[in-house]
């Protein structure tokens, strides 16, 4: 993603004139040649050869001007793993509890929390007892507290939570 907005922004960049054609001034200052999209400076005339009015070299853009549009489209301004956090998670015999956050300032989120519940007793293997998950859609800056139940395990078994979480961007209130 951030490859694609840095082609983007160098593109834009490069071809974000108006007109078709980009005109390029030389300027010699001191022996020194350089070469500039503005006029060269009036205050250096003395210095070298100055050519406000004629450009050395023009150049016309190939590539078609983007389409304008009514509607913008929404800008990813954070990575999603990075923008969602859960934390204060606790594993309870029949729930796991916690707190989610969007700490993005401009990006919405959907989040899934995905539970694996497993039981076990003393040297025994865990085994999974249930599974749970539950979707979330988090506005920038959203914080909501969660609780996903389970099913209840038998108190004389020992409880372990496995979360794991999947994260999409869905829209943006940064446009381009």
């Amino acid at each position: 993603m951030k490859l694609w907005l840095i082609t983007v922004s160098i593109f834009l960049c490069c071809f974000s004139h108006s007109s078709a054609c980009s005109v390029i001034y030389k300027c010699e200052i001191d022996g020194v040649t350089s070469y500039s999209q503005e006029p060269c400076d009036i205050s250096n005339q003395s210095k070298g050869v100055y050519q406000p009015t004629e450009p050395s070299m023009a150049y016309k853009s190939t590539i078609a001007p983007l389409p304008e549009t009514d509607e913008e489209a929404p800008v990813n301004t954070m990575d999603a793993g990075d923008a969602i956090v859960v934390r204060g998670g606790s594993c309870n015999r029949d729930s796991y509890s916690g707190v989610i956050e969007n700490i993005s300032n401009y990006s919405t989120y959907r989040a899934t929390i995905n539970v694996v519940f497993k039981y076990f007793k003393g040297g025994m293997a865990k085994k999974k007892w249930d599974s749970k998950k539950k979707t979330f859609t988090l506005k920038p800056g959203k914080v909501i507290q969660f609780d996903i139940k389970g099913r209840s395990a038998p108190s004389s078994y020992s409880i372990e939570c496995e979360v794991t979480r999947s994260i999409q961007f869905t829209d943006s209130t940064v446009t381009r």
